[in-house]
């Protein structure tokens, strides 16, 4: 096995083999990498939607259902309607 290596390296041909193996080798390292912290980050983004789906239930957002705010509804505030005051009149 030494031997095939030592002649690879003083071949010249053998040169552009090694570089293209040198080159596949880095390839390889940097997608490894890659792909580990994409995985991290995209485990992270799942578990924390998964928590906030846990934890809200029915919550959320309003889902076009009255919640007791106003929603343009007479809520027992003069809205510029007579309440019993004077109002100017006599």
């Amino acid at each position: 096995m030494k031997k095939f290596f030592s002649r690879l390296w003083k071949e010249q041909i053998a040169q552009d083999l090694v570089e293209y193996a040198l080159l596949l080798l880095l390839i390889a390292l940097a997608a490894i990498t890659s792909i580990r912290t994409l995985s991290s980050g995209i485990r992270n983004s799942y578990s924390t939607t998964s928590s906030d789906i846990r934890a809200g239930g029915n919550g959320g957002g309003n889902n076009g259902q009255d919640n007791g705010r106003n929603n343009g509804q007479d809520n027992g505030r003069n809205n510029g309607q007579d309440n019993g005051r004077n109002n100017g009149r006599n």
